[in-house]
């Protein structure tokens, strides 16, 4: 309890000159205005660390979907690049092989199996076939078609490599020729 001989400040009026009141009024709305610049400024830095940490954790998911789409097109630029060397590989292969279709054709219009022997196929378009008749007319008549063939420019330059008659009668006949090639268009 306070004593009466006490002094109490808080009730204790002073009184100030006109000029320091002035002053001291001027002190109050200043530092008002500082308290709320205060609460303004750390409101906006609030909001710019908000703003920048979201921003920036959208940068980092950006950054790694990049990342990823960009491991993706790596795997896609190689699996391309093997594909091309495989298709350089099949288009030298296609380049350096030849069709037999040609050959095959031609003999088929001379022979079939059996009486087709054999067949190979030699350098500079030649081909070679052996062939077994059962008579002589048979041989003059696959005589016939070569020359037919020549007529038509099928094949060139006929040679009878081997002729051979057995008792029985039966034909055995070597035959070399070269076969003309069409150019495809």
């Amino acid at each position: 309890m306070v004593s009466e001989k006490s002094i109490n400040l808080f009730d204790t009026k002073a009184s100030l000159s006109p000029g320091w009141q002035l002053v001291e009024q001027y002190l109050r709305i200043i530092r008002q205005y500082l308290l709320w610049s205060v609460f303004i400024v750390g409101l906006i830095l609030v909001v710019l660390f908000s703003v920048i940490t979201f921003r920036t954790n959208q940068l980092e998911v950006e950054q790694k979907r990049l990342s990823q789409t960009i491991q993706n097109q790596n795997v896609k630029e190689g699996m391309l690049l093997a594909l091309r060397a495989r298709i350089t590989s099949l288009k030298n292969i296609l380049n350096t092989q030849f069709s037999v279709a040609p050959y095959i054709d031609t003999t088929l219009l001379l022979a079939w199996p059996p009486k087709l022997a054999s067949f190979s196929i030699g350098e500079k378009n030649t081909v070679q076939i052996s062939v077994n008749l059962p008579d002589i007319g048979e041989a003059v008549s696959m005589m016939e078609e070569i020359v037919k063939l020549v007529d038509e420019n099928k094949i060139r330059t006929p040679h009878l490599t081997s002729l051979t008659i057995d008792k029985d009668g039966t034909i055995m006949m070597g035959l070399s020729y070269s076969v003309i090639l069409k150019q495809a268009l």
